[in-house]
């Protein structure tokens, strides 16, 4: 297992782009792994962050991202100052502009919850990935891609 890699960012708009280019990075040979679902539910974590948190309030706020590489799965936890709202998928109207970024977490993540931070009493949002056998999703043609179940799990 690799030891858990840390980066720290401003929670500002642009904290998205860099934790999306960061994951892609980290993760870029480690197999089993579909990296693109992996850089866009950090990025939705991420973007909820710098909006719902304490954190993108205020000109000193971070995000802290977490991510850990295990034989079986892939655990990124993204970390913030807190906020008034519980994480939770919201159904957005058609026309709404935001409020999917759960949603999309939800569908792609095998597993996320949420879970106060006892080290900056904030917030932590986490999401877990199991690594597939054989070849991954980015590995075969498009229209070859089988999408897998999700079952969440929300910690309070």
């Amino acid at each position: 297992m690799r030891p858990p890699a840390v980066m720290y960012w401003p929670a500002t708009d642009t904290a998205a782009s860099h934790a999306r280019a960061w994951m892609r990075n980290l993760l870029g040979d480690v197999d089993g792994i579909d990296i693109e679902d992996v850089a866009l539910v950090t990025s939705e974590l991420v973007t909820n962050a710098h909006e719902h948190s304490t954190a993108g309030q205020s000109p000193d706020g971070k995000v802290r991202l977490t991510a850990t590489c295990g034989p079986k799965r892939l655990r990124v936890e993204v970390t913030d100052e807190g906020g008034k709202k519980i994480p939770a998928p919201r159904c957005p109207d058609a026309d709404d502009l935001g409020g999917r970024g759960l949603v999309i977490v939800d569908a792609l993540a095998d597993d996320w919850g949420h879970c106060p931070d006892p080290e900056t009493g904030g917030r932590t949002v986490w999401f877990e990935m199991v690594r597939r056998e054989g070849p991954g999703p980015d590995d075969l043609p498009r229209g070859e891609r089988t999408p897998e179940p999700s079952g969440p799990c929300y910690l309070g």
